[in-house]
């Protein structure tokens, strides 16, 4: 009783002039794997249209399909097999089932299905389409459907062209080919900073002169210098070790940078040739005494900004480079020395110019950062006039600083 009023329900959306030349098929909504359901429902919908349009079927309205089903309370949740089919096919009362899915494989889409016969519960036919674009979702779908109805075939391996027979050249003339500039094809510009320390490293200060340019007004030193210091060579250490910032950017073979920099030394006690020469105004006597060499007497520090240029080998991992690079820094001289009532003490500031010469390698860890070596040798002379002393005595200092250092860092890049 109830098979014969489910299928007077069906006949009730079924023209009658189709149900006596074509059999019944219903159309289940497509699985989605690995994709959209959304998509999944919309494919299903199209596969649908495209069976109405082969003129070979009745379709089961949607629409009146699930009303069916939920008055049975039938589960059709992820029904793709074969056996599942049957049942819902003898549920709606229909001879054919189509069933399907929809799956995404990379950004590769899917679309299989299967045309079951209900009365013998075995796949009549199955097709797939794949590789298709969702704006031609439309014809994917009428694929699918002409290949389950045995409309079209699967798509037969493309044939490989014949290999074409070789024929020898006719013998040429040879022509000495034009030149043309060979392309790198790996050029790009690459942006840095490098943030390092140097805690090792030697110095000397070389050709210290202090000279006061305040004389004698009268007397038996009348036009003599109050004081004047020399030193031809002071041996120095790194007070500190040596900090500093690079930004930079390399292309190719080439780098460049500018270098914000301190460095700190002072003098020790290797053996030094210095004098001093010391007059008193008062007694109109002259003094002369030498200069011993002492730790700290002098300790030089210098506040450094530098641009130096690289040649550098680009290789992936391991970089080697050798550079040249000129400096101006502010230069301060201090010291606990103390050359009398008139010559004040020997602290001064100044600007100072120099040169460097760095050679390093750096070791790229990844795209982000890296890390480096490098030994570095500058040469820094400071010329100045400057005004020391209680008394104000104007003078003169010079000297150069000579000194290398072994830095180590890490940098970062950046486009």
């Amino acid at each position: 009783m109830r098979n014969t009023l489910q299928f007077l329900f069906l006949l009730s959306f079924v023209p009658g002039s189709a149900l006596a030349a074509n059999p019944t098929i219903a159309v289940m909504d497509f699985s989605a794997n690995n994709a959209s359901g959304g998509d999944a429902s919309v494919l299903s919908e199209l596969v649908r249209e495209a069976v109405i349009n082969s003129g070979e079927f009745t379709v089961v309205d949607k629409k009146n399909m699930d009303k069916l089903l939920q008055e049975q309370a039938f589960q059709r949740t992820g029904c793709t097999s074969e056996e599942c089919a049957v049942k819902l096919g003898k549920v709606l009362n229909v001879q054919k089932m189509i069933v399907g899915s929809y799956s995404m494989l990379g950004n590769t889409r899917f679309l299989t299905a299967r045309l079951v016969d209900v009365e013998t519960g075995k796949s009549e036919r199955s097709a797939n389409v794949k590789n298709f674009e969702v704006g031609d979702a439309d014809t994917a779908a009428k694929s699918l459907v002409d290949r389950l109805l045995g409309r079209e075939e699967e798509p037969a391996p493309r044939p490989q062209p014949a290999p074409q027979p070789v024929y020898a050249p006719a013998p040429q003339t040879y022509q000495q080919p034009a030149y043309v500039a060979p392309v790198r094809t790996n050029q790009k510009t690459n942006g840095y900073f490098m943030l390092y320390a140097a805690p090792v490293g030697t110095a000397s200060l070389n050709n210290y002169s202090r000279k006061s340019n305040y004389t004698w007004p009268s007397g038996i030193n009348e036009d003599e210098k109050t004081f004047e210091i020399y030193g031809e060579q002071f041996g120095a250490n790194p007070a500190a070790p040596a900090l500093g910032l690079r930004v930079g950017g390399y292309f190719d073979f080439f780098a460049f940078d500018v270098d914000f920099a301190f460095a700190k030394w002072a003098t020790n006690t290797d053996p030094v040739s210095a004098h001093s020469i010391n007059r008193t105004y008062s007694t109109e006597t002259t003094t002369r005494y030498t200069l011993e060499p002492a730790d700290k007497l002098l300790q030089v520090s210098a506040m450094n900004f530098g641009l130096n240029i690289y040649l550098a080998y680009p290789g992936t991992v391991f970089q080697p480079y050798v550079g040249i690079g000129l400096l101006m820094g502010l230069m301060n001289v201090s010291s606990e020395y103390f050359l009398g009532i008139d010559g004040g003490d020997l602290d001064a500031s100044d600007l100072g110019l120099g040169i460097q010469f760095p050679v390093g390698f750096r070791i790229v860890a990844n795209k982000q950062f890296f890390f480096w070596s490098e030994y570095k040798y500058l040469i820094e002379t400071l010329t100045s006039g400057v005004t020391v002393g209680p008394s104000g005595a104007d003078s003169t200092m010079d000297f150069s600083v000579h000194a290398g250092a072994l830095a180590f860092g890490i940098g970062f890049f950046f486009n």
